[in-house]
């Protein structure tokens, strides 16, 4: 019926709850686990070009955050892949 599991995070305990229930679902229906968090598009043109380097690199840092915090969930569930 179901191939996977979309699991959207925001950096919250709250929403990571779910991950236990998530986990025991996703291993007894033999499915794999897709974790996701939503990362900012700054997209408004630049004023100028050093403006338009300092956009860039808050959205890189940004995508790196993010990374980082989901690849530590899961270092927590080792089962994941």
């Amino acid at each position: 019926m179901y191939d996977r599991i979309f699991v959207p995070l925001d950096g919250f305990p709250l929403a990571e709850q779910v991950l236990p229930y998530v986990t025991r679902i996703a291993a007894g229906m033999g499915i794999p686990i897709h974790l996701a968090q939503v990362v900012p598009d700054i997209s408004e043109a630049p004023a100028d070009p050093a403006h338009g380097l300092y956009q860039s690199g808050i959205s890189a840092g940004a995508r790196d955050e993010a990374m980082d915090y989901l690849n530590s969930v899961k270092r927590i569930f080792p089962a994941w892949k």
